[in-house]
């Protein structure tokens, strides 16, 4: 594409909006003021582009080759499209920035009289750390793309947003060549495990039915199932799924103690899918089938 309609495209900018579908239309930038709208499906045309992330609060994670980034207030990165999957909120996480086609960054690094590394080096994660005053930078620069993006489409306001991104670029190069750049990927906070954690135990209290996965809670966190493990082994010294077995074992003793209660009834309130399987689960879990078990509890309690 050439410069010319690169430009001509920069006029489509769009503001990203929770409440409404993105039009499917070119454009090579967009702006967006939430982890929400982050996350909204975007143009193909941004498959291989990049987002520039600026935390303004509260906490959040990224993982990506194994990796763990913990991100808090004041922390700016860069991620690649491809890799939004790997970004998790966390208590109150608010986020704004925006996201360009790997050819409008390109094209802006090519009108810049600077040699920026920064986003020469898009596709290796980058993240650092600001002040306060620099997070103010790039609040202003933010709300002048967004100011601009309203107006109606023209010539001059092409060129305005052309020009207010080649200047955002040139504020976060300096801004980083100011301070410490590489941030290393660090563990969690206890603090922020510990939310985590009892965001999960009031899952599994509050759950109309049994949980057996992983994933299903993963799920209601909004985080991977692979964090959510290390949250819990970081807490218990446990991995999430054997904490979940343990809470399906203790529910089947209760079950269990009645003598009233079929076996089948209990693999049914249980949430397994037939007998048999319950059957697998307890003897893996408990060290002996459904009906040693119950023989078991029924001996402790006359015993008792």
């Amino acid at each position: 594409m050439k410069r010319a309609n690169l430009l001509k495209d920069t006029v489509n900018t769009q503001l990203f909006s929770a409440k409404r579908e993105i039009p499917n239309m070119n454009f090579n930038a967009c702006l967006y003021d939430s982890y929400e709208e982050l996350r909204q499906p975007l143009n193909s045309i941004f498959n291989d582009g990049y987002a520039l992330v600026t935390v303004c609060g509260g906490s959040g994670v990224f993982e990506k080759d194994d990796m763990e980034y913990v991100l808090r207030s004041g922390h700016v990165f860069f991620i690649a499209m491809r890799d939004i999957a790997g970004l998790h909120a966390g208590t109150g996480f608010n986020i704004r920035g925006c996201c360009m086609t790997a050819e409008y960054v390109n094209l802006i690094l090519q009108e810049t009289p600077l040699n920026i590394p920064l986003l020469c080096n898009l596709k290796e994660r980058l993240l650092i750390r600001v002040t306060d005053e620099d997070m103010d930078v790039f609040r202003m620069m933010h709300e002048l793309l967004k100011n601009v993006a309203k107006k109606p489409t023209s010539e001059l306001k092409n060129t305005m947003t052309h020009n207010l991104f080649i200047t955002f670029s040139i504020e976060v190069y300096m801004i980083c060549e100011a301070c410490n750049r590489d941030l290393a990927p660090e563990k969690m906070s206890y603090n922020a495990a510990a939310t985590i954690f009892k965001r999960f135990i009031e899952i599994m209290q509050m759950s109309e039915k049994p949980i057996h996965t992983v994933s299903e809670v993963a799920e209601q966190l909004n985080i991977t199932p692979k964090y959510f493990s290390t949250v819990c082994k970081q807490i218990t010294g446990r991995t999430a799924l054997d904490i979940i077995n343990a809470e399906l074992v203790n529910n089947a003793r209760l079950l269990l103690r009645n003598p009233q209660t079929s076996i089948k009834e209990v693999s049914v309130r249980l949430g397994f899918a037939n007998q048999s399987h319950f059957g697998t689960f307890m003897r893996r879990n408990a060290g002996m089938s459904p009906l040693k078990y119950r023989q078991k509890l029924l001996n402790e309690s006359r015993q008792a």
